[in-house]
């Protein structure tokens, strides 16, 4: 993930760069497969953050996932028309670039997740021996308390 996002860095510095259509789609080939690479692991890091620490909820995971991409598409696309006519295409792209050149040491600390300690036994220890319950093990309604119920 680290290498997906550093060429996304890269990906982004590179388009004001471009001076045609044949410089751009290059630089906008990298950064589409380096956005997919980094959009792929990061759902698999969160999925596993969900299976270690919430007992498998991967719905809400998904959801929060979903709303969080939407959220910043909506929350981007507001804002990045009144960025660039502050301070210019070529300065929103390289400060997204620096943006994620400094938030990219953050994807070291989610490769690192600690897992839980495997609470099935192992082969070597010995599992206690429970004999099997049935229904002849457990107690029987009389018949009296049986026809008590169904009168009522």
């Amino acid at each position: 993930m680290f290498v997906g996002v550093l060429a996304m860095a890269i990906g982004i510095s590179t388009i004001p760069l471009a001076h045609g259509i044949w410089h751009l789609i290059p630089s906008m080939c990298f950064l589409g497969f380096a956005f997919g690479t980094v959009d792929s692991t990061v759902m698999g890091i969160m999925y596993q953050i969900v299976d270690v620490w919430y007992d498998g909820a991967y719905s809400l995971a998904a959801a929060l996932l979903v709303f969080n991409f939407s959220l910043a598409y909506t929350i981007g696309t507001l804002a990045s028309g009144s960025i660039v006519r502050f301070i210019g295409f070529k300065w929103t792209m390289w400060s997204l670039s620096i943006a994620i050149l400094v938030s990219s040491p953050f994807c070291l600390l989610l490769s690192r997740i600690p897992e839980e300690k495997e609470t099935l036994p192992s082969p070597d220890q010995d599992v206690p021996n429970y004999p099997p319950e049935t229904i002849e093990d457990k107690p029987q309604p009389s018949l009296d308390e049986t026809t008590r119920l169904i009168k009522r």
